[in-house]
């Protein structure tokens, strides 16, 4: 998505994709750490990854699916930007 909306050059994202298998670390994690986007970027393309992967999903005819609630730890690069507030 990044690559498509050309925030980020096919050159970067291979190197990107080729350092990520030695270290383990997500990709978002790395485009933080090289400058490539801010966290503000990532997460906002991240919400819309998101979003276009549940709609696919609710176009389904056929099959089951059920959504399950569960605890997910924010990453380290987030800080407290999707920390649930107490109302």
């Amino acid at each position: 998505m990044l690559r498509d909306a050309g925030i980020l050059a096919e050159s970067d994202l291979r190197r990107i994709l080729s350092s990520q298998g030695a270290g383990g670390k997500k990709i978002g994690e790395i485009l933080i750490e090289k400058g490539k986007v801010s966290k503000e970027v990532l997460a906002r393309y991240l919400v819309l990854q998101v979003k276009e992967c549940l709609f696919d999903v609710l176009t389904f005819r056929e099959g089951e699916y059920r959504f399950e609630g569960f605890a997910v730890r924010p990453p380290a690069w987030a800080g407290n930007r999707f920390a649930r507030t107490s109302s």
